[in-house]
């Protein structure tokens, strides 16, 4: 069977028992929902959302609920009222419109060829209607594991315009709020600079813009994110100025695509964003589309990674240059421009002159990577210490899963590297020697 369409399930709702639906309410479905098998029963929970939150996407899908209860009048009054909060909210007014339309039999424009900015409407609406992907509880499978001094994150699903807001509770990980986004007028995927394509990957967001320093396109404010990162650089992509912004004045939101790459949010989302974002600190996942899992499936993942994870940090702590090497993938590559043989050789040289080696890693960060299948983001703070050398710095590995389900070092980033403390060299030493 088909995936069930939202809409389509509203017009069967909407129409009285022993009646058939009007041509002009299947043109509707059609272009809303494009797989619509308008005979199909009900199989799923078509609403997700908290009830008691009167946000507008909330609204809009109340007055959709009101329309699958069989109430069309409720639903135009839903909208109504709606509308009259958010008299820019244009995905609102389209509905409404084609509501009208097709209880009247009337085939508008949209059954024949339509410009693109009215089939923009019309994949609006469907986004914002269109049932969650998430299930209470469960979290984006990309995020295995959080930093314990940052406090949320955000993913981006690209494909259901959806970004969500992960907030670290008193022992757990969940879902707080999401809001509709827009992005890149071309979709996802930036390879170069002006292609218009939203990035995918995992980034930070770097700094605030005031809406008053800015033009008038970028609404209240922007956050600017590190595109392109250490990643996005090696592969040869290009370009700047990816930004998560609002929207002009008079409008409440953007086209699902319209954007020169950027991610786009109305102006109160993005406020309510301002209220917890960590500069320099919170992560923007930005994925093609977002798998969810159930907590414990996410614990289960974490620890098996983290083990192995482990097993690499006492390798080289116990300069044990053979098992330390095994974790590394025959094609790798480090930001000194070493491949794995010249990196091998000055790992064997460097750890046999050394008399003991202390390796700990702080502020830790896992991350499935968007757009590449198999690939993996580490992050710490290192803080390295020997005999004759120490320093602290913030490392970026790219794991990658071999054919037989091990993980191996692709890539290797490391940044700010400064001279560690006396005192926490007294600390690492004692504990290498086990003092």
């Amino acid at each position: 069977m088909r995936r069930q369409s939202f809409l389509g399930l509203l017009l069967l709702a909407l129409t009285p028992p022993g009646l058939a639906v009007s041509d002009a309410e299947q043109s509707l479905s059609r272009l809303l929902l494009p797989d619509l098998d308008v005979g199909q029963a009900v199989s799923t929970p078509l609403l997700s959302r908290p009830a008691d939150r009167q946000d507008p996407d909330t609204m809009l899908r109340a007055a959709a609920r009101e329309w699958r209860h069989g109430d069309w009048r409720a639903a135009l009054g839903a909208l109504d009222q709606l509308l009259q909060k958010q008299p820019d909210f244009r995905a609102a007014h389209f509905l409404r419109a084609e509501i009208l339309a097709a209880r009247g039999g009337v085939r508008p424009a949209l059954t024949g060829e339509m410009g693109d900015r009215h089939a923009q409407l019309a994949e609006e609406a469907r986004l914002r209607i269109a049932p969650d992907a998430h299930e209470a509880g469960n979290l984006p499978s990309a995020l295995l594991r959080l930093p314990e001094n940052v406090a949320h994150a955000i993913a981006v699903d690209l494909s259901a315009a959806r970004l969500y807001v992960i907030s670290r509770g008193d022992d757990s990980l969940r879902v707080t709020r999401d809001h509709y986004a827009a992005m890149g007028s071309a979709g996802f995927g930036k390879e170069r600079e002006g292609d218009n394509r939203t990035p995918l990957g995992v980034y930070r967001i770097l700094r605030w813009l005031d809406g008053g320093t800015l033009p008038e396109l970028y609404g209240s404010g922007a956050f600017p994110v590190d595109y392109p990162n250490d990643w996005d650089r090696a592969h040869g992509r290009t370009g700047y100025g990816i930004w998560l912004h609002g929207v002009p004045g008079d409008s409440y939101a953007r086209l699902p695509r319209s954007s020169e790459g950027c991610v786009t949010l109305a102006n109160a989302d993005l406020s309510a964003l301002g209220e917890i974002v960590s500069l320099g600190h919170t992560p923007v996942i930005l994925a093609d589309r977002l798998r969810w899992q159930t907590p414990e499936q996410l614990r289960e993942r974490r620890e098996n990674f983290e083990a192995e994870l482990e097993a690499w940090r006492r390798a080289w702590e116990h300069r044990d240059t053979d098992a330390y090497l095994s974790f590394y993938a025959e094609n790798f590559e480090d930001d000194a421009g070493r491949d794995f043989a010249d990196f091998a050789a000055h790992k064997r040289a460097v750890n046999a002159a050394k008399r003991w080696v202390s390796v700990e890693l702080r502020g830790l960060a896992i991350y499935d990577y968007p757009g590449e299948e198999g690939l993996r983001l580490v992050s710490f703070e290192q803080r390295y210490a020997s005999d004759n050398y120490a320093s602290i710095s913030r490392k970026r590995q790219f794991w990658r899963r071999q054919a037989d389900g091990s993980w191996r070092i692709e890539r290797v980033f490391e940044h700010d590297e400064r001279p560690m403390p006396p005192e926490a060299l007294r600390t690492a030493e004692m504990a290498a020697r086990g003092d």
